[in-house]
């Protein structure tokens, strides 16, 4: 395998003298040339596909993407306009602050399913509850189950 130098690696910190210095510079010892600069929760990493792809494994491999915490999404179809769901719309993100909440109009309506309304989180139950809330708000009639595609 081969090593990386003390030397090598000061010349390195010197070409990446524009990464703010706020941002944390790990340096694996696995042979690869290539550091992982982070800042937060931001990871910079090379735009060549297959260099990219090894760096991401590397950094991956500690388990730093792994977690309790998962995104989770859920979605609604509506046959309706986005005016006439705003307030159920306004009052389910006012309830629920830690989920995301999108509207999308169909660029091509696919029989009643005008409407899609993402939900997303990382907290399971709360999706569920602002899901639960948004279509006990909505006008009747507006929801479009599975089975009742027309």
């Amino acid at each position: 395998a081969r090593q990386t130098s003390a030397e090598a690696r000061a010349s390195a910190h010197q070409k990446m003298a524009s990464v703010p210095h706020t941002a944390h510079i790990e340096w694996f010892d696995d042979g690869n040339p290539w550091p992982l600069v982070t800042m937060r929760n931001v990871y910079i990493f090379t735009g060549l596909p297959t260099v990219f792809r090894i760096m991401f494994e590397r950094a991956a491999r500690d388990g730093r993407f792994e977690g309790a915490r998962r995104w989770v999404s859920s979605s609604v179809w509506l046959d309706a306009e986005e005016e006439e769901v705003l307030d159920a719309l306004q009052q389910t993100v006012d309830e629920f602050p830690f989920v995301e909440i999108g509207s999308y109009p169909a660029a091509q309506a696919e029989g009643r399913r005008r409407l899609n309304i993402s939900l997303e989180a990382f907290d399971s139950e709360a999706l569920s509850a602002a899901r639960v809330c948004l279509v006990a708000l909505l006008p009747q009639g507006l929801l479009v189950d599975e089975g009742d595609e027309g």
